[in-house]
């Protein structure tokens, strides 16, 4: 799960909540152990984060022409 965060907040770095770290504004972050997705959908209930939308651009690449078509239509115009 990827969030991102809305303001800075304070919350458990390990599957134990033995030691903190403080999850700042603005940034995205990638929950992907069991403990961690818990605790994202905590922040988005509490109004904390907010589910980040993974986008994938497609790029549409035209096709180029090659110089040996380029050539071959050259000879080809040529013997007409």
């Amino acid at each position: 799960m990827k969030i991102k965060m809305k303001e800075n907040y304070v919350a458990q770095a390990d599957p134990n909540g033995g030691s903190t770290m403080l999850y700042e504004k603005n940034k995205e972050y990638n929950f992907e152990a069991g403990w961690q997705v818990k605790l994202g959908a905590t922040m988005i209930e509490r109004g904390k984060a907010e589910k980040s939308l993974v986008i994938t651009e497609k790029k549409v690449v035209q096709p180029t022409e090659t110089k040996i078509k380029k050539v071959l239509k050259k000879i080809l115009k040529k013997k007409k």
